[in-house]
C-alpha cells in the first residue's frame, strides 16, 4: 500500500522516528480515550479502569459514553473509518465506524451501517474482544489477526475515505493476557 499512503511512504523513506511516551498511569483505560481525544488523564478525567463515588464511596467501571470528547477523527474534513479502538464508545463518524473492546459493548449496535453488521457477522469471525472466543489464546488471536486483515481489507476496497483508524490489538490481548504470569 505505499503508493496509496504517501504520508507513511514518506515517514518510511525519509526515517523520520520519535519516542512515544504513553500516559500517566500508563494503562489501557487511561491511555486509549487520551490517544483517541489528544487530552492527557487530566482533561478526559480518566484515572482507572474505575469510578469511585464520592458521596457513597462504592466503585463501579468507567463509563466512557458517559463523557463530553471530541475524538481526532472528527476534525477531519474527510470522511473517517475507525474500527476496534478500545475504550471509544459508538459514534457515527461520516464514513463506518465498528466498536472496540471495553467500550460498554451493545451487540445489537456495534457498528454504524446495517452492511457493516452484515460484514462482520456473515463473512468473516469477528469478535469484539477474544474473551468472547473459546480455545487456546495462541490460535484465538491468529485468528484475530487474520480475521481483522480481511475486514479492514474489504472495508479499505468498499469504502473511499480520507482516513482509516483501525486497530489490530491481538498484540495488546496477548500483552493483557500473560500479565497474569509476571
Amino acid at each position: 500500500y505505499r503508493d496509496s499512503l504517501p504520508t507513511l511512504s514518506k515517514y518510511l523513506n525519509d526515517g523520520y522516528a520519535a519516542d512515544l511516551l504513553s500516559t500517566r498511569p500508563d494503562i489501557t483505560s487511561v491511555a486509549w480515550p487520551s490517544f483517541a481525544t489528544g487530552q492527557n488523564p487530566g482533561q478526559t478525567g480518566l484515572f482507572d479502569f474505575l469510578h469511585r463515588d464520592p458521596e457513597t464511596l462504592t466503585f463501579s467501571l468507567n463509563d466512557v459514553r458517559e463523557r463530553e470528547f471530541d475524538f481526532f477523527w472528527e476534525y477531519l474534513d474527510g470522511e473517517t473509518g475507525v474500527a476496534s479502538v478500545p475504550m471509544v464508545p459508538y459514534r457515527s463518524p461520516e464514513g463506518f465506524f465498528i466498536q472496540g473492546s471495553l467500550a460498554r459493548v451493545n451487540a445489537n449496535r456495534i457498528t454504524n451501517a446495517r452492511a457493516i453488521a452484515d460484514i462482520l457477522g456473515d463473512a468473516y469471525d469477528y469478535h469484539v474482544d477474544v474473551s468472547a472466543q473459546t480455545g487456546d489464546i495462541k490460535s484465538n488471536l491468529l485468528n484475530r489477526v487474520a480475521s481483522r486483515e480481511q475486514v479492514y481489507c474489504r472495508l479499505v476496497e468498499e469504502y473511499d475515505l480520507e482516513c482509516y483508524f483501525m486497530m489490530f490489538s491481538a498484540v495488546d490481548f496477548a500483552q493483557h493476557h500473560f500479565w497474569a504470569f509476571t
